[in-house]
């Protein structure tokens, strides 16, 4: 076989697929991925594991359902989503939203934060937007709504 032909034959009989996408440097990948939609960027990055690390490298801006339930998977989500700048975060009336806690956990996560706006988060004190403020010194556009969000149906 050619080295531009799509497939490999491996000595056991198996044929395996090779990805071209290989050659091109995450830099290159990153930016291919900034002309996409949000849910093709979610797609793409189902694609490898090296897609999905680009893409969450390179995602600057991220919206979330702040319940409380989102509390224990804060350090996960923001070790693949680890530039972003922009955040929002909404929680609807009938649900409890994150607290002090979650707030400060993802302001040691996201020390480069530009912009947060925070939607019904209700359990948000004083003290977790003293320690956000104290985190995150480049925060530049600060939003909060606590009116009661009606959630989709």
């Amino acid at each position: 076989m050619s080295k531009k032909e799509p497939f490999i034959e491996i000595s056991d009989d198996t044929t395996t697929m090779i990805h071209y996408t290989y050659e091109i440097p995450d830099e290159c990948l990153a930016l291919v991925f900034q002309f996409l939609t949000s849910g093709d960027r979610k797609r793409c990055s189902l694609v490898s594991r090296r897609w999905l690390l680009v893409e969450g490298q390179n995602r600057h801006r991220l919206a979330l359902n702040a319940q409380s339930e989102l509390l224990p998977f804060i350090p996960s989500t923001f070790s693949r989503f680890d530039s972003v700048t922009k955040l929002t975060l909404r929680c609807d009336c009938r649900s409890i939203s994150i607290n002090d806690d979650g707030l400060i956990l993802i302001s040691f996560r996201c020390p480069n934060l530009t912009g947060l706006k925070l939607r019904g988060c209700r359990e948000i004190t004083d003290l977790g937007m003293t320690l956000l403020a104290k985190n995150c010194k480049g925060l530049k556009k600060f939003q909060l709504d606590l009116a009661c969000l009606e959630p989709k149906e």
